[in-house]
């Protein structure tokens, strides 16, 4: 290779360092808290077969929305965001009926959250790994 060659490459490769290190790819997209939660679901004392439940933050200033699934009352959700949330719950429970749907045969289930809490409910969310929810 002659000079130039050489000498162009290297301008490439300070350009291309130096768009990295500006543009942050190395950072996280989000600098705000979040905790990993785990807990239970029930409704009046009874434990939530399936859904799921979502952590959806109130402020600009708050991590994204998170969510996960509710099995056998238990649920895990990572990168929930930390203060005043809304958190949104969907609760399944089979009937015991097959109904038909798109045409196929299906289990019925039915959504046992209680409408009052249709728009969520507002908690707080700080240090504790651990929530607990008896939607009654």
């Amino acid at each position: 290779m002659n000079r130039t060659a050489n000498a162009s490459i290297l301008v490439i490769a300070i350009a291309t360092v130096s768009l990295l290190a500006v543009c942050g790819c190395d950072a996280p997209s989000s600098q705000h808290a979040t905790i990993n939660l785990t807990g239970t679901v029930k409704v009046n004392g009874a434990a939530v077969e399936q859904g799921r439940i979502r952590f959806n933050p109130t402020k600009p200033d708050q991590a994204e929305a998170a969510e996960g699934p509710i099995s056998d009352g238990h649920y895990k959700v990572d990168n929930a965001p930390v203060g005043n949330v809304l958190v949104t719950f969907v609760g399944l429970k089979k009937t015991g009926r097959t109904v038909e749907m798109f045409g196929k045969k299906a289990e019925e289930t039915v959504n046992i959250i209680p409408t009052k809490y249709s728009r969520g409910l507002s908690v707080t969310i700080n240090g504790d790994g651990n929530r607990n929810f008896d939607l009654k």
